[in-house]
């Protein structure tokens, strides 16, 4: 069952992929990347702004990015997407 410190698929999804997830924040292509996203900030949190007007947080924006660069094998991610949708009712990729 996911914990509440994974409350989207993508912390959901890093904290079954090892170390996926320092391997994508440790990439200067993923951070000269990111910066390229306008930021938001809400309540106190930092959001990237995407796809016009969809907020992202950093762990999502690195999940996007290993998903479109093919670090992560999207059947992976499909099956996670199953794990998660049965654990919590509700998949946010």
């Amino acid at each position: 069952m996911s914990t509440p410190s994974e409350r989207t698929f993508a912390a959901f999804a890093f904290a079954r992929l090892g170390n996926l997830r320092d391997r994508v924040r440790g990439s200067r292509e993923f951070r000269r990347w990111l910066a390229t996203h306008p930021v938001a900030d809400v309540d106190g949190e930092r959001f990237y702004v995407t796809g016009g007007d969809r907020l992202s947080d950093e762990e999502e924006m690195q999940l996007t990015w290993a998903r479109d660069r093919h670090v992560v094998d999207e059947s992976t991610i499909q099956r996670l997407q199953a794990e998660y949708s049965a654990e919590d009712g509700d998949v946010t990729p």
